[in-house]
């Protein structure tokens, strides 16, 4: 699941992007090409029970996501608390609150994989997460509005963040 769109529609949606506390904890994140490249090095060549991090970068803090998103958004920058993070961003709160920093090591050694697109925040400065949303019909219009795909189908967003498998 690609959770960067998620937190920037949280945070267009309360009118800032937000970091929890100082916002020094990080998430890896990895190019989507890059990851899409390592699931195929994976099932040709990693051996059975093999754990791989797709980590194109080791850990991102969340202050600069947030920074980068208040950018492509035009929004202030804020820190909030964690019981603010709730209702800012919903169920990522807990998540968002995490320091998860992840080593692709042992996968670059094993699978000779070289991560080579671009990092999270260089892909949140090329736009692609901020497009123009449409506004909804009023009630009652009949009227149908043209059908535009969300800008992760159309243009695809090259970076993702990994999540926590338990």
């Amino acid at each position: 699941m690609l959770l960067t769109p998620r937190i920037v529609a949280a945070d267009r949606a309360a009118g800032r992007s937000a970091y929890i506390g100082e916002g020094i904890n990080r998430w890896p994140a990895v190019h989507r090409f890059d990851a899409g490249r390592l699931v195929r090095l994976g099932v040709e060549g990693a051996p059975a029970g093999s754990v791989l991090h797709a980590v194109g970068e080791q850990g991102v803090a969340i202050r600069d996501v947030a920074e980068a998103i208040g950018r492509g958004l035009d929004l202030p920058v804020t820190s909030i608390t964690a019981e603010q993070a709730q209702a800012h961003f919903g169920f990522l709160a807990g998540f968002l609150a995490l320091d998860m920093p992840a080593s692709n090591a042992f996968t670059r050694e094993l699978l000779s994989w070289e991560p080579s697109g671009p990092g999270l925040v260089a892909d949140l400065e090329q736009g692609h997460y901020f497009a123009a949303r449409q506004p909804e019909r009023p009630h009652g219009t009949t009227a149908r509005r043209p059908r535009v795909r969300a800008p992760w189908l159309t243009r695809q967003p090259a970076v993702f963040l990994i999540g926590v498998a338990c």
